[in-house]
């Protein structure tokens, strides 16, 4: 919880140090949420190897065992969509892409939509921080995040905010602002156009 305070409070260096600290002495269920948080962390804060580091520890503590309570355990699906948030943090669209898409795959038809929006937005990032951007996949993916939401979030919630600010990066490209594609997606993402969220998004 405390390092969940300092992330969003944008302490991103604070957040990844209380994970560091108390993961020594975590239960195996708290572990990789513990290395989820490190990982978002260390990523915002720019400190790409120990990002990566924290990733691999997740990945390597995956709970296989029972829901135990608390907050929901890092399994096999969510690992691999905060996989393509936070490589998409640290800039490496290609390898966040097939993560994002098999979140979505494990994600389809299980009504679970807020975690679905996210994936989308996720993919959307993903395709914006490739080595050779792709606008229209990011556009898409995007639109279908807001898609996947359908009015279960109050107006200009966040995924409407966070597909806004989409949106308004990609218009900045004037060849990328043409594309039919981006302008749907302005659409979308009309109401929501100035609402942009306080954090790191793209």
């Amino acid at each position: 919880m405390r390092s969940a305070v300092a992330f969003f409070g944008r302490e991103f260096d604070t957040a990844a140090d209380i994970a560091v600290q108390a993961q020594a002495r975590a239960h195996p269920y708290i572990v990789p949420m513990l290395a989820c948080a490190q990982a978002r962390a260390f990523a915002l804060a720019g400190r790409q190897d120990e990002a990566r580091s924290a990733l691999r520890t997740m990945g390597e503590n995956i709970w296989t065992g029972k829901q135990v309570p608390g907050l929901s355990p890092i399994d096999d699906e969510t690992y691999e969509a905060f996989s393509a948030v936070i490589l998409g943090y640290l800039g490496a669209g290609e390898e966040a892409e097939p993560h994002a898409r098999r979140s979505l795959t494990m994600l389809a038809h299980s009504g679970r939509y807020r975690s679905t929006a996210g994936t989308h937005l996720a993919l959307a990032r993903a395709s914006v921080h490739r080595r050779h951007p792709d606008p229209e996949q990011a556009a898409r993916a995007a639109v279908d995040a807001v898609a996947t939401i359908d009015g279960r979030e109050v107006p200009d919630g966040p995924t409407v905010g966070r597909a806004a600010g989409l949106w308004c990066m990609l218009v900045r490209n004037n060849d990328w602002a043409r594309l039919a594609s981006v302008r749907d997606l302005g659409d979308q993402v009309s109401s929501g156009r100035h609402a942009l969220p306080p954090g790191p998004t793209i």
